[in-house]
């Protein structure tokens, strides 16, 4: 039930265009480790232009144990 009801739900926001298309993880061909790609690119990229960079880690591997 929990697959019929989490396929639903990721249809619905991939037609409603409700996720960001910067959102890995529950996009349908995007994995956790293509956002981390992604976020290091982002870096590497405003150190290039000299850009300030802010970031906030969080850790929630705890929260699922």
């Amino acid at each position: 039930m929990e697959y019929v009801i989490a396929g639903y739900l990721r249809q619905v926001w991939v037609t409603s265009k409700w996720l960001n298309e910067r959102q890995h993880e529950l996009r349908p061909g995007y994995w956790c480790e293509s956002q981390i790609v992604t976020v290091g690119q982002d870096i590497a990229d405003s150190l290039d232009e000299e850009v300030r960079i802010d970031a906030i880690i969080s850790d929630f591997s705890e929260a699922f144990n």
